[in-house]
């Protein structure tokens, strides 16, 4: 599972969101608290590292596939977090667009949506995977 998280870690810098969800999965679903905080937290500090890396050589993070989370006036991470906390309405509208919605159904009608008569709500962490920013 360790080779396999380098080497996603490797592909890009928000690939880390994957390593994170997977670590809060790990933690809530599985209760193995130890591993899960472990790769959530080396998620992490990969994250800003990788950040600090690509700014040291003179490049930018490309925020501009999350500019739709973005509110008015605010821009970068720090706004998507700002927005995620004092804006959580406008981030629903534009997570769960009719598109996204379409999608779901299509996916979930061969299953006759099996997958959400379950009794953890800790698995619907990974539906985050869905809901991802388009690249």
């Amino acid at each position: 599972m360790f080779i396999m998280m380098f080497l996603a870690l490797m592909i890009k810098e928000d690939s880390t969101l994957y390593i994170m969800f997977i670590g809060l999965y790990k933690f809530f679903y599985d209760k193995k608290y130890k591993l899960g905080s472990n790769i959530f937290i080396f998620g992490v500090i990969y994250f800003f590292a990788a950040l600090f890396i690509i700014s040291l050589f003179g490049g930018v993070v490309m925020t501009d596939r999350f500019e739709n989370y973005f509110s008015i006036g605010t821009s970068g991470f720090l706004g998507l977090f700002k927005t995620l906390f004092l804006n959580f309405d406008y981030l629903i509208t534009q997570v769960m667009t009719s598109e996204k919605i379409n999608f779901i159904l299509w996916m979930m009608l061969p299953f006759m949506f099996i997958p959400f008569f379950n009794k953890k709500i800790s698995n619907y962490i990974l539906f985050y995977l869905i809901n991802k920013p388009k690249i």
